[in-house]
C-alpha cells in the first residue's frame, strides 16, 4: 500500500497538466501513486499521460466514459479516482495545482508525528501568469492551531479551523476516512463537510502546494461574480445541511454553534470579498450578486451572531441589509475619501521632504564634527560586512571616534543595544551626513549627498569582482544602471579599499575617479585569521551541528536574467545523495526575502536554512567546505584554506549575460578554486569519492589563494582606522601567506574545543 494516493483530475487543456504531473513524479518521497482521471478521448492531454505512465509505473490513468464533467469542480473526476486510489492517504489535486518540492517528505513526517489523523490541513500559494506570488492567508491560523492544541484535536473542540480556506488540495485525508464519508459535490462542500466530521485533524504551518492562475480572458470580473456566487452558495449548502435535524451530531450544542458561527464568517467574507474585488463590473450583474448574497445569508444566519472583526465597517452593513444603493453610496464615498487621504499625504511628503533638505543644507553650512563616522553596509539593510570590521575596530584602536550607523527602519529595531543608529531619510540622517568627518559605505548612500571638501568618503566595496562591474557592464544585457549616475557617485570616494591586485586593477578601470587605493585587505576577513577552535566550535554549536558531520555551505549567487530565488541546484536530490554524514547551509543571496520552499526543506531536517544569520563570516568559519557558483564569497572562504567545490550548471549563461573577469571552470590555477560540477550527479560524486579535498582540489584552491587573498592577513580593518581616520604614516606590513594561521577546520576540532564552545554558547543564550 503506498503511502499517498495523488488524484489529479484533467481535461482535454494541458497547458499546466506536464508541470503538475512533474511536480508529483519528481518528489524525493516515492512512496505514491498517481491517479490521473479524465475523458477517455484523445487529444494532448491523454497523449501526454500516456508518456508519462510509460516512464513511471507509479501513474494510472483512469478514463471517464460518461460524458463532459459533472460541474466546474471535476468532481466525478475526483470521485473515480478516490475510488480507484490504494494508498493510505489521499490528496485530491487540482489540474493546476503544484506539489512543491519536499512537499510530501512534510507531510509524511508530520502525519507520522500527530499518529495517523483523518484530516492533516497545510498551507498553499497562489502565482499568476506573470510568477507573482500570492500567499494564502491560511498561515496564521494553521501556526496558532498547531501550538494551542496538543497537535491533534476534533474540529468540534475547534470551530477556528473551518475557517481555513475550503480547498480540497489544502489538505491530505486519510484513505478509509474519506470512503466512510461519501462526500462527493462541489470542492467547497466536500471540504467543509469532511472536516465537520474528523475527530482527529492535525495543521502543518508549511506550503504544500502552489496554484497556477491563468490570466483570465474577456472581462474578468464577471469570472468573480460567478466564482464568488458558488463560494457563498456552497457555504449555504454547507450550513444548511448542518443545521438539519437528520445532520451529523458534531460535538455539543455549544460546539455546534460555534462551527456555525465559524463557517458563516467564511460565508460572509467571501460575499463581502467579492463585491470588493469586482469593483470594474457593470451595475447590474454588482447588484445581482449582492442580492442573491444578501438573501442566502439571511437564510442561514446564526442566532447571536456577530461580525468578525475583519468585516467591521459600513460596507458590511449595507451587505446585511442587502442595500446595493447603500453598498455603492459608501464606496463612492470611501473611493473620495480615499482620494483625499493620498493627496494629503503627498503633501505631507512633499512638506517632509522640502523640511529635511532645509535641514541638510543648514547643517552644511555649520563645521564637520572631527572625529564622527557614519556607517551604512548594503544599502542600509543590516550592520555588516567591511564598514561593521572597521566599527569594531575602531571601537579598540581610536575608542575617542564616535560612529553611528545608517539604517532602515526593520534594521534599525533589530540593530544591538548601545549601537547608535539614525533611520535613513530622518532628521538624525540628514545631520549625520552633513556633519561626519568620516563616511564609511560598501554600497552607495541614499538620497542627494553631497560630500563636503573635508569630508572623508571610504568605499569598502562588498567583494572580489568575478562579473563585470562598473563601466564594463555598458555592453551586457543583464547590466541596469545609471551610469552618469554612478560616475557622480565615484566622484565623492577619497578611498577605495582593495583585497587583492586583480580588485585593485579592476576598480581603477571601471570606476574611474580620483581617489586613492588602500590596499588594505577586507576587514571583514579579519576574523579568518584570529578566530580560536572554541570560536569555530561556538558557532556551530548555535547551528545546531552536530559534532563529527561535516558542513556544506551552499552560497548561490543572484541571477541578473532570473526574477526571485530559485536554486540551480536540486537541494532534495543533492542532500539526499550525500548521506548522513554531512549537513548543508543554504544562504540564499541577500536580494531575497525569505524563502518559503527552503523554510519548508529546513523544518524537515534536509537542509538549514541560514539566509537570516547575519553574519556569513560565520557560517564560513563553521563549515568544512563551501560550495560555490559565482558568488564572490568563494574568495573570502578562500582566506581559510579549506576546500571549495564549484557548481557551475550555466556558466556559459552567467558569462555571456553577466560578463567574467576569469574563466572559473577553465580548471587552470589562479582562476578555478577546486572541483568543478555542472550537475547534481556530479557534485555527489565530487563529495562522496573524496575529490573535494583532494590533492588536485588543494592545488587549485593553493593558486586561487595566492591570486586572491595577497592582503586580507587579519590586519586590514587597523590598517583603515589607522592609515584613514588616525591619519598615521607608516604602513602595517602584511604577514606572507605561508605564515599566516587561519581559523582551524571543524574536522581538526577537539572533544575539549567542541564542550567549550557548547559551553559558551549556552552561556550567551541565557
Amino acid at each position: 500500500m503506498p503511502r499517498f494516493s495523488i488524484v489529479v483530475p484533467h481535461t482535454e487543456d494541458a497547458a499546466y497538466l506536464r508541470d503538475v504531473l512533474d511536480s508529483v513524479l519528481t518528489q524525493v518521497f516515492p512512496d505514491l501513486e498517481l491517479i490521473v482521471v479524465g475523458s477517455a478521448s484523445g487529444g494532448d492531454a491523454a497523449v501526454l499521460i500516456d508518456e508519462y505512465a510509460q516512464r513511471d509505473p507509479r501513474l494510472v490513468r483512469v478514463q471517464r466514459t460518461d460524458g463532459a464533467p459533472a460541474d466546474d469542480e471535476l468532481s466525478a473526476e475526483r470521485d473515480l479516482g478516490a475510488a480507484r486510489a490504494g494508498g493510505e492517504y489521499l490528496l485530491l489535486l487540482d489540474r493546476d495545482v503544484l506539489l512543491m518540492p519536499g512537499a510530501l517528505e512534510a507531510l509524511d513526517e508530520r502525519l507520522t508525528e500527530l499518529g495517523s489523523p483523518e484530516v492533516l490541513l497545510f498551507d498553499h500559494e497562489h502565482r499568476d501568469w506573470l510568477g507573482r506570488i500570492d500567499a494564502s492567508e491560511d498561515a496564521e491560523l494553521l501556526a496558532e492551531l498547531d501550538q494551542q492544541t496538543d497537535g491533534v484535536f476534533a474540529t468540534a473542540a475547534a470551530p477556528e479551523v473551518v475557517r481555513v480556506t475550503p480547498l480540497l488540495w489544502n489538505r491530505v485525508l486519510r484513505r478509509d476516512f474519506h470512503a466512510a464519508q461519501a462526500a462527493s459535490g462541489p470542492a467547497l462542500v466536500s471540504a467543509e463537510r469532511t472536516l465537520l466530521a474528523a475527530r482527529t485533524v492535525g495543521a502543518l504551518d508549511a506550503i504544500c502546494v502552489q496554484r497556477l492562475r491563468r490570466r483570465p480572458v474577456g472581462r474578468w470580473t464577471d469570472a468573480v461574480l460567478g466564482d464568488g456566487l458558488r463560494v457563498v452558495q456552497g457555504y449555504r449548502q454547507v450550513l444548511e445541511s448542518f443545521a438539519a435535524p437528520d445532520g451529523r451530531a458534531v460535538g455539543t450544542e455549544e460546539q455546534r454553534k460555534a462551527l456555525a458561527s465559524a463557517l458563516y464568517d467564511g460565508m460572509f467574507l467571501a460575499a463581502l470579498s467579492t463585491m470588493g474585488r469586482s469593483r470594474e463590473t457593470p451595475d447590474a450583474p454588482r447588484r445581482a450578486f449582492l442580492t442573491a448574497a444578501a438573501e442566502a445569508l439571511r437564510a442561514v444566519r446564526p442566532a447571536g451572531w456577530t461580525r468578525p472583526a475583519e468585516a467591521d465597517g459600513l460596507r458590511a452593513a449595507a451587505l446585511e441589509q442587502g442595500s446595493y444603493l447603500r453598498f455603492r453610496a459608501v464606496e463612492r464615498a470611501g473611493a473620495t475619501a480615499l482620494k483625499g487621504r493620498k493627496q494629503l499625504r503627498r503633501r505631507r511628503n512633499n512638506t517632509a521632504r522640502r523640511a529635511m533638505r532645509a535641514i541638510y543644507l543648514a547643517n552644511l553650512r555649520r563645521p564637520v564634527e572631527k572625529g564622527l563616522v557614519a556607517y551604512q553596509a548594503y544599502w542600509n539593510r543590516s550592520i555588516a560586512c567591511n564598514p561593521e570590521a572597521i566599527y569594531r575596530k575602531a571601537q579598540e584602536v581610536a575608542p575617542g571616534m564616535r560612529g553611528v550607523w545608517v539604517l532602515n527602519k526593520e534594521a534599525a529595531q533589530l540593530a544591538p543595544k548601545g549601537v547608535p543608529t539614525v533611520v535613513v531619510g530622518s532628521r538624525g540622517y540628514w545631520e549625520l551626513m552633513a556633519r561626519a568627518e568620516f563616511l564609511v559605505t560598501n554600497a552607495s548612500w541614499s538620497g542627494d549627498v553631497v560630500k563636503r571638501p573635508d569630508q572623508t568618503y571610504i568605499q569598502t566595496h562588498h567583494g572580489t569582482p568575478l562579473k563585470k562591474m562598473g563601466l564594463d557592464q555598458r555592453d551586457y544585457p543583464a547590466a541596469s544602471m545609471n551610469f552618469a549616475r554612478m560616475l557622480d557617485s565615484i566622484d565623492m570616494w577619497d578611498v577605495s579599499l582593495s583585497s587583492n591586485r586583480h580588485s585593485t586593477q579592476v576598480w581603477e578601470r571601471v570606476y574611474p575617479s580620483g581617489y586613492t587605493t588602500l590596499e588594505s585587505g577586507y576587514p571583514r576577513n579579519d576574523v579568518y585569521q584570529h578566530a580560536t577552535a572554541a570560536d569555530v566550535a561556538r558557532i556551530r554549536a548555535g547551528l545546531g551541528i552536530e559534532p563529527g558531520k561535516k558542513a556544506i555551505l551552499y552560497a548561490p549567487t543572484h541571477r541578473d536574467y532570473r526574477k526571485g530565488f530559485v536554486p540551480p541546484l536540486d537541494l532534495e536530490a543533492f542532500c539526499a545523495g550525500l548521506g548522513d554524514e554531512y549537513v548543508v547551509l543554504v544562504r540564499a543571496h541577500y536580494f531575497y526575502g525569505a524563502n518559503k520552499r527552503l523554510q519548508l526543506q529546513s523544518r524537515r531536517g534536509v537542509l538549514r536554512d541560514v539566509s537570516a544569520h547575519p553574519s556569513v563570516e560565520e557560517l564560513a568559519l563553521a563549515s568544512d567546505a563551501l560550495l560555490a557558483d559565482y558568488s564572490s564569497v568563494m574568495f573570502d572562504y578562500a582566506n581559510l584554506d579549506r576546500p571549495i567545490v564549484v557548481h557551475a550548471p550555466d556558466w556559459e549563461v552567467y558569462k555571456e549575460s553577466r560578463g567574467v573577469y576569469m574563466d572559473l571552470v577553465s580548471g587552470r590555477p589562479g582562476d578555478t578554486p577546486g572541483v568543478v560540477a555542472t550537475d547534481v550527479e556530479g557534485l555527489i560524486e565530487a563529495f562522496r569519492s573524496g575529490a573535494w579535498e583532494g590533492e588536485e582540489s588543494a592545488k587549485l584552491r593553493a593558486a586561487f589563494r595566492e591570486r586572491f587573498c595577497q592582503f586580507d592577513d587579519g590586519r586590514a580593518a587597523e590598517r583603515v582606522v589607522r592609515r584613514v581616520f588616525l591619519r598615521e604614516p607608516g604602513d602595517i606590513p602584511f604577514i606572507p601567506l605561508d605564515e599566516r594561521t587561519p581559523a582551524p577546520r571543524p574536522s581538526s576540532l577537539t572533544g575539549d574545543d567542541a564542550s567549550a564552545g557548547v559551553a559558551v554558547e549556552a552561556q550567551a543564550r541565557v
